[in-house]
């Protein structure tokens, strides 16, 4: 067989084989209810095809629960951090760096939970005013105890870094009041998770 005869072959199977994958992801589209159609016209208008996959779409209201289920996970982790600040700043000595880091995990975590609480994919940032700019326009009840909180990014950095925190970190002090603010921000949220999922 020459060169060109196994390109041939070679083009004919990954033809073949394409063509199969294909038509499993056509027969899978018509077998979901979501891409069903009494119109079987090529020429319907996208419009029409949007229009179907919204009336597919759950109530959100209805996805509320779940997506509070997921959140709470999220706010697991924010409870482990400020569980860890409590401990740092309670010890002799106290260790300051360590505390303002989980302090700044904490406010992140909280941050990207009411993100996934309203179905938003949370973004992989550290920064906290960009997550406040895009979790506290949905959640305006939240505005008095978001705005208490300062931008924590920079505790995030100095806390990670030798060198930095011992000239432009936070007291013990700072990282307590700071504590307090956070605290308040969770009771907060534990209000309003209640009265989305109808919880204790």
């Amino acid at each position: 067989m020459t060169t060109v005869q196994r390109k041939s072959c070679r083009g004919a199977h990954l033809a073949r084989l394409a063509e199969g994958i294909m038509i499993r992801w056509i027969l899978s589209r018509a077998e979901n209810p979501c891409f069903r159609s009494e119109r079987t016209s090529l020429g319907r208008s996208r419009t029409s095809r949007l229009t179907k996959a919204s009336s597919c779409m759950s109530d959100p209201s209805r996805e509320l629960p779940k997506q509070w289920k997921e959140a709470r996970r999220w706010l697991v982790k924010a409870d482990d951090d400020l569980a860890a600040v409590r401990r740092c700043v309670d010890g002799d000595p106290p260790l300051v760096e360590p505390a303002a880091f989980h302090c700044q995990q904490a406010v992140e975590k909280i941050l990207k939970a009411l993100l996934v609480a309203v179905g938003i994919s949370p973004p992989r940032i550290h920064d906290i005013d960009a997550l406040v700019a895009r979790a506290g326009p949905a959640f305006p009840e939240l505005t008095n105890e978001v705005t208490a909180i300062p931008d924590l990014t920079s505790w995030y950095v100095l806390s990670r870094y030798p060198g930095f925190a011992e000239y432009h970190g936070p007291s013990a002090d700072d990282v307590r009041s700071m504590l307090v603010r956070i605290e308040s921000l969770r009771s907060a949220i534990d209000r309003i998770e209640q009265r989305h999922t109808g919880g204790p």
